[in-house]
This record gives C-alpha cells, sequence and structure tokens, in this order.
C-alpha cells in the first residue's frame, strides 16, 4: 500500500490540537446489556471489535510524518493492539446510583482533556463498569474518543452503522481479507517521493489557476 497524504484541513486538525482544545470527537453511551448476561464487557467488546476490522479501515491506520515536516503527515496501515484501544474503568460500587452517574461524569470530564497516542491508530474506547441496573438490565457506559484528523461527520456515522447493531443478536458482515502488504515502515526514498509529489501537484495547481485568477481580479 502507498501512502494516503492527509488533506491540509485534516492535518490543521493536528497541527491545532492542544490540551486545551483537544481536536478529538468524545461520545458516552449507556447501554442495557441482555438479561441474565454474565460476561465481561469489555473483552466482548474486543472481540466484537475484531470481528469488524476488515471494514474499519480508521481503525487500522496510524500516523506516518513527513522527513523534516516537509509536508502533511500520511496514514499507513497497521494492526491495532485492542487492549490498548478497549480500556476498562470500574466505579466505585460503594457509592448510591445517583452518586455513580456524578463520578462517571467526572470521569469523563477528566478523559476529555487527555490527547490520543498518535504513536497509535488516533481512537480510544473507556468502558465504565459499575453503573446501576436499569430494568432488571446490567448497564456499562462507553466513551468513545475519535479524532477529527481521521473522520469527519458522515465517517463517524459510518463507524457507527458498522460497531453497532439493532438487535442483540450481532450481524454477520461480509469481509474480504485485503491481499495488500501492511506497511509498517516506509523508506525515505517513499516518503521524500510522496511529499515532494504532492507538493509538485499543489504548485503546478496554483499554476494552472493563475489565468483564470487573474482575469477574475481584473
Amino acid at each position: 500500500m502507498g501512502m494516503q497524504q492527509l488533506s491540509g484541513l485534516d492535518a490543521s486538525f493536528l497541527f491545532l490540537e492542544t490540551a486545551e482544545m483537544p481536536m478529538h470527537v468524545g461520545a458516552l453511551h449507556v447501554f442495557e446489556l441482555p438479561k441474565g448476561y454474565r460476561g465481561r464487557y469489555v473483552r466482548d467488546l474486543r472481540r466484537h471489535i475484531a470481528t469488524r476490522l476488515q471494514v474499519l479501515p480508521v481503525f487500522r491506520r496510524r500516523l506516518w510524518w513527513m522527513p523534516l515536516n516537509m509536508a502533511n503527515p500520511a496514514w499507513v496501515d497497521v494492526e491495532p493492539d485492542l487492549e490498548q484501544h478497549v480500556v476498562e474503568i470500574r466505579l466505585p460500587k460503594s457509592a448510591g446510583s445517583a452518586d455513580v452517574l456524578v463520578q462517571l461524569e467526572a470521569q469523563v470530564g477528566a478523559l476529555h482533556p487527555v490527547l490520543l497516542d498518535r504513536s497509535r491508530p488516533l481512537w480510544k474506547m473507556h468502558v465504565f463498569e459499575g453503573l446501576a441496573p436499569a430494568n432488571g438490565h446490567k448497564r456499562v457506559g462507553v466513551y468513545t474518543q475519535l479524532h477529527h484528523a481521521a473522520v469527519d461527520g458522515q465517517a463517524a456515522v459510518a463507524v457507527a452503522n458498522t460497531l453497532l447493531d439493532i438487535t442483540a443478536q450481532a450481524r454477520t458482515i461480509e469481509t474480504t481479507r485485503s491481499a495488500r502488504r501492511k506497511v509498517f515502515r516506509l523508506s525515505m526514498v517513499e516518503m521524500l517521493r510522496g511529499a515532494l509529489g504532492k507538493e509538485f501537484a499543489q504548485v503546478s495547481n496554483i499554476v494552472r489557476e493563475l489565468p483564470s485568477t487573474i482575469g477574475t481580479l481584473a
């Protein structure tokens, strides 16, 4: 697989990001689990995601930075470590149901400013255990983080449609294993070729537009 460089807009979400202004999209979900559920949700969620990774390219790519930042960074394929991307947080059992919700909100508030690890794919899920049951069903909270450089609004909806099912029984999604070679490292020649090629294309576009631009200004 070759490089897939970020657009100027997507790269700007990386360059402008600070702890005071994180550029990931955060969402908190509270799920009621099937009655009688006895499993450990964080493990089941990892297994579920693993079955759908082939149709979730945003979960399988990480940043690769250009030499001397000569051009925007690129995406390369990796195999995500789901133990690192899907983690469990246990809320205190001693607290009442109202106090647990306060604890949940406080945890999410503390997590949101924490920037995503740029050496890994730019997403993470935090599974909260310890919520009070509702309607006789065990509940879990899931706080998700997706970086805006990796997904826009439409892509986030596509991720949700791929991950979530409308029935308790998960869908079977047909996937075809990619024949492309996984890229974990790009050579200096490949990076320079991609960086300079991108810059040359941008300059060429500007030159081509100059006559019409000058006419408009006149």
